[in-house]
């Protein structure tokens, strides 16, 4: 299975459903079911900015759920703003940013310890038997 690595409090986001736009600064040509991995940094001025109060709280280091990338858009300074409530960056970027547009997340019940990579990553075998015992439970 592939990985994908986001930052907290982005991934608790995209978990809660409310996130449906990830950003990124390079095109991925990748389509399919990802695993949503939650690296060890922290965005702490995205987590101040969304009233979290202890940053460190938040989980890192593990997969913390599934989802589905069913298409990359383009936004820049035209088309940004439309899209805000589903990438919530709030801040104005300059030039292209591609937003994997995310569908059909599902949060793993027991997260599974990982370490990140840059990009996209293949997880290691017994790592995605974990994931699809758990969402084979779920259902």
């Amino acid at each position: 299975m592939k990985a994908i690595s986001i930052k907290q409090p982005w991934i608790t986001l995209i978990l809660g459903k409310s996130k449906t736009i990830e950003l990124r600064d390079m095109e991925l040509s990748y389509r399919g079911p990802i695993a949503l991995h939650a690296p060890k940094g922290i965005d702490y001025k995205a987590a101040f900015f969304f009233n979290i109060e202890d940053p460190l709280t938040l989980s890192t280091g593990f997969i913390m759920g599934v989802a589905e990338i069913v298409d990359v858009i383009v936004l820049n300074d035209s088309n940004q703003l439309g899209y805000l409530l589903e990438h919530f960056q709030v801040a104005p970027f300059n030039g292209d940013k591609f937003g994997l547009v995310i569908k059909n997340v599902q949060v793993l019940q027991n997260p599974i310890p990982q370490a990140g990579q840059p990009g996209i990553f293949d997880l290691p075998a017994d790592i995605t038997e974990s994931i699809r015992n758990q969402i084979n439970e779920g259902n």
